[in-house]
């Protein structure tokens, strides 16, 4: 693999209590091509700052994790930063009405979204693979929306939520344009890629409609910057 995005969440409190500035410079230092932001964090800094410190650490902006209702008001801000994807990190269902609302409500968003050159995503982790009249909630959720509605499949929730990454997603083909590299240990804890259960070589092969894979690790129990360098060395070497 030659291009590798960190999600930024990774970095932790470490990533929180140190500027903007610095976290992009580190990032860049370890050989990531590129960021995603996480939670409409930007660090304090403007659009044509971020702008400015993304080309000078020679790093991209695909994607931006927002909350559903932070999408359109943000995406005159996407745009000058380069972003293509505005994904929406989490979203809660209890029945069949509210996955159809939802799926609506990134519908409507992406239309508006096309306007800038910007796609909408939905992120899933674990709850999304709970079932309402037979099918997953992420099902109902990619049947019910355009081709301007793609995933962001997380391998590690996608396993945890009981089904294989690799074979579900093949099953959805196309519509997985981006991939959430992370890992799943022996004990079901989120672990460094390389020592991980899930095969992200055949992961690789299998998104093979896929544009960006992005690195996300929650393991805040060891050096932060340790395992972001193992990680994107051991997918680089794929």
């Amino acid at each position: 693999m030659e291009t590798i995005y960190l999600q930024l969440y990774s970095l932790g409190q470490y990533g929180e209590q140190h500027p903007m500035k610095e976290n992009l410079k580190e990032v860049a230092q370890m050989g990531y091509d590129g960021v995603e932001f996480a939670g409409n964090n930007y660090g304090g800094l403007s659009a044509e700052e971020l702008k400015a410190e993304l080309a000078a650490n020679h790093l991209g902006c695909r994607s931006v994790h927002l909350g559903m209702n932070d999408i359109v008001p943000t995406l005159p801000f996407l745009k000058e930063i380069g972003c293509q994807y505005a994904i929406v990190a989490m979203h809660d269902f209890s029945n069949m009405e509210e996955t159809l609302d939802c799926a609506r409500q990134l519908n409507e968003a992406a239309k508006e979204a096309a306007k800038y050159g910007i796609k909408v995503g939905y992120h899933n982790h674990n709850h999304e693979f709970k079932k309402i009249d037979g099918k997953y909630i992420l099902d109902i959720i990619a049947e019910n929306t355009s081709d301007d509605v793609v995933l962001e499949l997380d391998v590690y929730w996608v396993h945890n939520g009981g089904e294989n990454p690799v074979e579900y997603i093949k099953k959805w083909g196309s519509k997985v344009e981006l991939i959430h590299c992370k890992q799943v240990g022996g004990n079901g804890t989120d672990v460094d890629i390389p020592d991980g259960i899930i095969d992200m070589k055949k992961v690789i092969e299998a998104a093979k409609y896929a544009k960006y894979f992005i690195v996300e690790q929650e393991a805040f129990d060891k050096p932060i910057w340790e395992s972001m360098q193992r990680n994107v060395d051991y997918l680089k070497s794929l």
